[in-house]
């Protein structure tokens, strides 16, 4: 049995699991999570899974990720490619949950437990519309998000993958341009070709422009506005000059559709995205906009 590193999440759904006593759809145990997430205090509810509007109302990658993670550990099994069940070797992990977090877990499931999929899904789609905007059942409700160009800009530091893309859906954006010098990430979906790839299944293209990154030798964990500064000047100074005509293609796609500038750091004043945006912001005559 392959070990992997157990977080709250991951201990809380496997409890949401072994709570059905039987095997359960993943569509079930989706539409479970996503109300669960709603139900729960929200310094747990912030651990927990993020989620987007897709097919079928709310989504998660990176639940159905984890899903086949603690499938190959051993601890859930597939009956069948659309059915979970919670195996013996789960017990110990979903048993460790805090005793405040497992109250709160009794209690959506005592108000939600015996809901069938279709009434979870009526539940879902009338309160909580923007999540059923991509769905192919009773699909369209007018709630997809277009957005005026401008240059955009993100970090996805302690987001997961859904929550970020979410954030992309609602803003209107339809192009991600991925600044970091090299497009890996320990986080799932942060990897540049996961991300391209579950991108373009929400249509959203992504485009990985690695010249315009800070270079990989130049990396250190700066712990002073001095230090950003000097790593600032010095990407302005060396980088800039050798990639003008780069920022004058990024400035042509922020021109023609809603795209944003995306890489690591949360915070944008901390990023070197901040400083390649006033260029961009220069070049195309367009408004910085800092999604987060």
């Amino acid at each position: 049995m392959r070990v992997i590193m157990v977080f709250m999440r991951h201990k809380l759904l496997l409890a949401l699991v072994k709570l059905s006593e039987r095997k359960v759809s993943r569509l079930q145990i989706v539409k479970q999570a996503f109300l669960l997430r709603q139900h729960l205090s929200s310094d747990y509810a912030r651990r927990f899974y993020e989620f987007l509007p897709y097919d079928w109302g709310p989504f998660s990658f990176t639940l159905y990720h984890d899903l086949q993670k603690m499938a190959d550990s051993g601890l859930l099994t597939f009956p069948s490619d659309k059915t979970i069940e919670a195996t013996e070797h789960s017990s110990s992990v979903s048993k460790s949950l805090e005793p405040r977090l497992r109250a709160e877990l009794y209690s959506f499931w005592e108000a939600y437990g015996n809901y069938r999929v279709g009434q979870l899904l009526d539940l879902v789609y009338e309160n909580y519309p923007w999540y059923a905007s991509r769905s192919k059942r009773g699909r369209q409700n007018g709630l997809e998000e277009t957005a005026k160009c401008e240059v955009y800009t993100i970090g996805y530091e302690g987001m997961q993958l859904d929550g970020f893309l979410n954030v992309l859906l609602a803003s209107g954006i339809q192009t991600i341009v991925d600044v970091r010098k090299n497009a890996v990430s320990r986080v799932y979906g942060f990897h540049g070709s996961t991300l391209a790839s579950v991108a373009d299944r929400l249509g959203i293209k992504y485009r990985h422009v690695p010249e315009l990154g800070i270079p990989s030798a130049w990396r250190t964990d700066p712990c002073s506005g001095l230090e950003l500064d000097t790593l600032f000047s010095k990407y302005r100074g060396e980088v800039i000059p050798l990639v003008e005509g780069t920022i004058d293609n990024v400035a042509s796609i922020v021109c023609q559709k809603p795209s944003v500038l995306m890489c690591l750091e949360s915070n944008p004043a901390k990023c070197h995205r901040s400083v390649l945006a006033e260029y961009v912001s220069r070049v195309s005559g367009l408004s910085i906009s800092d999604l987060r």
